[in-house]
């Protein structure tokens, strides 16, 4: 994707300057991790079960955005690979917006 997928929470948090960014942050990674997403604390983050997102939560400058995580350097199957993504991504669209 080439814009920044952010949690919708995260983004209202920033603008209003609430300061619970963190903590809506955490909350949702431990709902990905409900769903089956590892934990991967080098990356400050979890990825779902197929490897194809990744979604920061203690990563600055990134916490709060999902992204695609695999790659291929067959342009077929980085094509599969996308379309595999942007499924997986329609199950959490709903919490996510661009960050602009």
């Amino acid at each position: 994707m080439s814009q920044s997928i952010i949690l919708k929470k995260v983004k209202e948090n920033f603008i209003h300057r609430n300061g619970h960014a963190q903590e809506i942050i955490d909350a949702y990674a431990q709902k990905l991790i409900q769903d089956g997403w590892h934990e991967v604390p080098i990356e400050g983050a979890v990825i779902s079960e197929d490897g194809l997102a990744i979604f920061y939560h203690f990563r600055n400058p990134y916490r709060g955005q999902m992204e695609r995580y695999t790659f291929s350097e067959n342009k077929e199957e980085d094509n599969h690979l996308e379309q595999q993504y942007q499924q997986l991504f329609q199950r959490y669209a709903d919490d996510f917006t661009t960050w602009k």
